[in-house]
């Protein structure tokens, strides 16, 4: 019969080894654990990041036709400001030539400028429905932005 204290030692060495193995594994597997968590973490820094940047980007280039559309606007309204001066201009001759002319012709006259009236008063009408749509949608678009409290994710 062998020695029981041999035996003993066996057993005790073989559960010996399964804890050093298993714990090895064990701490193996941890580590694996915590690079791939560190991975993920790294990729989804990246993809924040890459969003942050993204909207940098999308805020610049909005900046910059914004600057574009103000130099245009600033354009149109001095070319509009020089039509209004000329067309004061002539509207001031007009009057002028007025006080000499016939009774006809003040009608003529009087006639073409309540049509052109009629025609400005149109236009006002269709830009004014334009405004408010063009206001509808700023609202629309205001209240849907997100907000601190509930911003999208």
């Amino acid at each position: 019969m062998p020695n029981p204290w041999l035996l003993l030692a066996v057993v005790l060495a073989w559960l010996a080894s399964l804890f050093v193995v298993g714990s090895w594994q064990n701490t193996a597997g941890a580590e694996s654990e915590r690079l791939v968590w560190q991975q993920s973490q790294m990729a989804a820094e990246r993809l924040a990041r890459s969003k942050e940047q993204a909207m940098i980007n999308q805020l610049e280039a909005a900046r910059n036709e914004a600057v574009i559309r103000e130099q245009e606007n600033r354009r149109a309204a001095a070319s509009a400001a020089a039509a209004d001066s000329r067309l004061r201009g002539t509207i001031a001759d007009l009057r002028r030539s007025l006080a000499g002319a016939t009774a006809e012709t003040v009608r003529i006259t009087a006639d073409a400028g309540l049509a052109l009236f009629g025609e400005c008063t149109a236009e006002y009408r269709a830009l004014a429905e334009i405004a408010d749509r063009h206001a509808s949608d700023v609202k629309t678009l205001t209240d849907a932005w997100p907000t601190q409290e509930g911003a999208y994710q």
